[in-house]
């Protein structure tokens, strides 16, 4: 198990085999770290409530939004890159 911040983005992006792959494993990260960061405001400076689906969901939500955006081409829909994104990122 990683330890800290730096050893789990290694291990994160080291999972995908190809050069797109590991792009689009990056993109995650990415989604996942401003998701955290922007529920983290919202617990301290709006007073909201943490639960761990709907911050999944949004992580979810804006991965693939950002994806969309990077491969406009893709015909990658939502139900697609909930189930199996690599296969997504694979296209």
């Amino acid at each position: 198990m990683p330890l800290g911040l730096a050893q789990q983005f290694q291990a994160f992006t080291g999972l995908g085999g190809g050069r797109r792959v590991r792009l689009g494993l990056l993109l995650v990260w990415h989604a996942v770290i401003w998701t955290i960061w922007v529920s983290r405001n919202d617990l301290i400076f709006a007073g909201g409530l943490l639960r761990e689906e709907p911050v999944v969901d949004r992580v979810k939500l804006l991965a693939w939004k950002w994806f969309r955006a990077k491969c406009p081409a893709s015909s990658c829909s939502l139900y697609e890159w909930e189930v199996q994104p690599v296969l997504c990122l694979d296209q």
